[in-house]
């Protein structure tokens, strides 16, 4: 009796935690990197329904922006130099992973890297 127990506690741990990996909203970090040879004012990105604001950068400054990846999305992101603004949408977050990319402004384009490559994970 006491084994039917033990395998009815492992079972119901077991279900409980394949549930909760399942729904749970998984984490997510974006690093924004200004590789133009301009300051940029600030701007704004939005991915799975959050909407963040994006800080004036120097040129080879970053700033990293963590969000919950609660759908399937992409990154919307506008950034404004004082002569005009770039914006795009890029790349691609699944719902139920974690991610952690990187955002590269350049003077004509952003563009997409992952840092999960860069660190050979």
């Amino acid at each position: 009796m006491k084994k039917c127990l033990w395998i009815f506690f492992i079972l119901i741990v077991v279900v409980s935690v394949s549930i909760a990996t399942m729904f749970g909203a998984r984490k997510g970090s974006v690093q924004i990197s200004n590789q133009s040879d301009q300051e940029f004012l600030g701007g704004t990105l939005e991915v799975c329904g959050q909407k963040f604001a994006v800080d004036p950068l120097k040129p080879n400054e970053v700033q990293i922006i963590h969000f919950k990846v609660k759908s399937d999305s992409h990154y919307d992101i506008a950034v404004q130099f004082k002569s005009r603004t770039l914006k795009k949408s890029l790349g691609y977050v699944t719902n139920g992973m974690d991610f952690d990319d990187v955002l590269i402004v350049s003077d004509a384009d952003i563009s997409l890297a992952d840092r999960r490559k860069e660190s050979g994970r």
